[in-house]
């Protein structure tokens, strides 16, 4: 069985060497460095599993000409290995307080440290008898073995592509089309884990959630918790929204490239002053969709359609869906008086705003916080002019199936 590979960074190896090799080499792989100048190199490009590290490089200098410091030497190996420190000045450490700040700096950074030995351990246990338990071995092993069961676990969380909805009825079309689909909770988050395949085999692991209630803050606690637990690179946001007389129409795409908070201001005795605040996505839309993607969603709608008529023998009517980039507006509140959102548009001065909806804004703002990618994916269910759920349904599914076509495809690369 190949043995497990150490790295070993002492800036006294010439004298230690030997009794390195009898306390480990029966169990581990040793690499040794013996030179500062070949450290940071070796470092990058040597494939180990795990570090052993003298935490005092006194007789190694680094840049500035004093003794190299260890925190250099850890930032150097990462947070992704485990790391064993070593010491045969313990008493130092202590009264210069340097363990302390050490440790505080390791709690800071994340580094996977685990063991700490002294140096007097290594030499009593490369006294002993060959057939006498190792404690230092039987230590670093369990250390290793704790890294591949964590690192397993953190694979298995890991998703590639999360996706939120506020309804539930917005996000099952888009599950429909996962395979081997689970049903879990984080917290009291309720979520679903599946696998989507491209046209050319890929995988993409997917997540997704929806809202317990309508709403930015909903949106905003939800998105965020997800994206921190489960390392998300990527969040998209599908569902319907209201259009704009004249700007959409039902069935629309809405990718909207910056989205405008409009309620937001000061309520004096005229009314609210309005301070409208705005969020953009941090992907490039255009270029990500334009071109590329209208013949899509025309199909999606064609393949809906026909299904309506198999099954009730009347189409509904729509027009041939767009993709739409244009600004959309978020409120707090359900808009269903005629004209509001033509005044919206005047109050904010977006005369090209296209749609509404109540929960996008805590999107794009969410990559203002953290390193996530966002894009909105809506569809247009009614417009300013009448407000109706008649084609709820229909733009649910334009807006669930545009996000898993754009997937299949391999459009949106996630």
């Amino acid at each position: 069985m190949k043995l497990q590979k150490l790295m070993i960074i002492d800036d006294r190896i010439v004298d230690r060497k030997e009794i390195y090799q009898k306390v480990l080499s029966d169990s581990f792989e040793l690499v040794f460095i013996e030179k500062a100048s070949t450290l940071m190199d070796r470092v990058y490009t040597e494939e180990v599993d795990g570090y052993i590290v003298d935490i005092v490089l006194s007789n190694w200098l680094g840049k500035d000409g004093k003794r190299l410091p260890l925190q250099e030497v850890l930032s150097w190996i990462g947070t992704e290995k485990p790391i064993i420190l070593l010491s045969n000045e313990y008493n130092y450490l202590v009264t210069e307080n340097e363990l302390t700040d050490l440790f505080n700096t390791i709690l800071d950074t994340g580094y996977r440290v685990n063991p700490f030995f002294l140096w007097d351990e290594f030499i009593r246990v490369s006294n002993n008898h060959p057939d006498d338990l190792n404690p230092i071995t039987n230590a670093i092993k369990l250390s290793l073995a704790r890294h591949r069961k964590s690192v397993v676990k953190e694979e298995a969380q890991r998703f590639d592509l999360g996706v939120i909805a506020a309804l539930g009825e917005e996000l099952q079309p888009f599950l429909q089309n996962l395979k081997d689909v689970e049903n879990a909770k984080f917290q009291s988050i309720p979520y679903s884990k599946g696998v989507l395949k491209t046209k050319n085999g890929a995988e993409i692991k997917v997540i997704a959630v929806q809202q317990e209630e309508m709403g930015t803050v909903d949106t905003a606690i939800i998105s965020s918790a997800i994206v921190k637990e489960f390392q998300l690179d990527f969040l998209v946001m599908i569902g319907v929204c209201g259009g704009r007389d004249g700007h959409a129409q039902i069935g629309d795409i809405i990718i909207p490239n910056e989205i405008i908070a409009y309620q937001k201001g000061k309520i004096g005795e005229n009314g609210l002053m309005m301070d409208i605040d705005i969020s953009r996505s941090n992907v490039n839309l255009r270029m990500t969709f334009e071109n590329k993607s209208e013949q899509l969603a025309e199909n999606i709608s064609k393949k809906y359609l026909t299904k309506l008529v198999n099954k009730f023998g009347s189409p509904i009517e729509v027009t041939k869906p767009k993709i739409r980039f244009h600004e959309m507006a978020c409120g707090e509140n359900v808009v269903n008086k005629e004209g509001e959102l033509e005044r919206i548009a005047t109050d904010v001065k977006k005369q090209k705003l296209c749609a509404i909806d109540m929960e996008t804004y805590s999107i794009y703002r969410l990559n203002h916080f953290m390193d996530v990618s966002t894009i909105v994916i809506k569809s247009v269910m009614d417009l300013s002019s009448k407000k109706s759920d008649k084609f709820k349904s229909y733009a649910a599914h334009m807006s669930a199936n545009f996000l898993y076509q754009v997937l299949f495809e391999e459009i949106l690369k996630v």
